[in-house]
């Protein structure tokens, strides 16, 4: 009761760790899938198990977790060999899914992202999921055969404690030099 009314959870970390869900702490750069890395921006994100991550979301491959604000941040990696994917089609393609799986979701903004101008996209949005009220942040990024979301997200009652660090592990995102 007190996690919900909060959106604080002092026993997440504990709860997380004894369900065997979490990695070693995230330390550095955290390499996912096919090369690309991400940062977790403070001690408190721990790293789940991609077991863990794939439960919960059969396509995420890397997920940090911020358990006392129940925060979080995954990657999902797409392959398409062969095939340009704009980044535009991608970044309306994760807002469409975002629409369909949301009670009333709204995109808030959606610009291009700092370090991938011509390649990246960086849509915030808010919306209702499992009757939980949910802000997000997502990282559209696109290149040659290859592309990246990254979903970033908490309770709306806690996003504003969480914002800047969601928004930096988005930002921290590296696609492969090899693939760039």
């Amino acid at each position: 009761l007190y996690a919900l009314q909060t959106g604080r959870n002092p026993l997440g970390s504990a709860i997380a760790s004894l369900r065997g869900e979490l990695d070693a702490d995230p330390v550095g750069d955290i390499a996912g899938e096919g090369g690309y890395t991400l940062r977790a921006p403070s001690a408190a994100w721990r790293l789940r198990t991609r077991e863990a991550a794939r439960k919960d979301n059969p396509l995420a491959d890397r997920w940090l977790i911020r358990p006392d604000l129940d925060a979080h941040a995954f990657v999902i990696p797409e392959s398409a060999p062969g095939m340009a994917i704009p980044v535009d089609s991608l970044a309306q393609i994760v807002i469409n899914n975002a629409q369909s799986a949301a009670l009333r979701f709204e995109v808030l903004d959606n610009t291009p992202s700092a370090r991938y101008p011509e390649d990246g996209r960086i849509v915030r949005g808010r919306g209702v999921v499992n009757g939980l009220d949910l802000q997000f942040v997502y990282g559209v990024f696109s290149t040659f055969g290859h592309g990246y979301q990254v979903v970033a997200f908490s309770g709306a009652n806690n996003f504003g404690q969480v914002e800047a660090e969601l928004r930096a592990i988005v930002d921290s995102f590296t696609m492969p030099a090899e693939i760039i």
